[in-house]
């Protein structure tokens, strides 16, 4: 995307802002309660992030990621298509200071996409 944490024009946003144990991608799996309600308690810190920093794209990287991030902004889907066991959306969402890009995908890339 031509963009570089270096040249701090990019930020990591987290669904969760806490340490988790297991760490958060193990979390569903080993306790739903639990991770349930760190996401339905974090969440609404996200959308405040997002809201109230000059972002232009929110990137997800998981399917997760994608669908919760959709949920909070209501995001419009405005093309998607899949590319082996790779899933992908782009949209966008509506803020109070504008509209904002938002793109996803299914797996983390570092992982085999087939």
């Amino acid at each position: 995307m031509g963009v570089s944490f270096q040249d701090r024009c990019v930020a990591h946003l987290d669904l969760v802002q806490e340490a988790t144990d297991p760490v958060w991608s193990g979390l569903f799996k080993a306790d739903r309660v639990q991770a349930e309600a760190a996401l339905r308690r974090d969440l609404p810190f996200l959308k405040r992030q997002i809201e109230e920093f000059a972002l232009n794209v929110v990137v997800c990287t998981s399917a997760r990621v994608l669908r919760e991030v959709s949920q909070l902004l209501d995001v419009h889907e405005r093309a998607s298509g899949t590319e082996a066991r790779l899933r992908w959306m782009v949209g966008t969402a509506e803020l109070p200071r504008g509209p904002i890009g938002v793109v996803g995908w299914n797996i983390p890339l570092k992982r085999p996409t087939g």
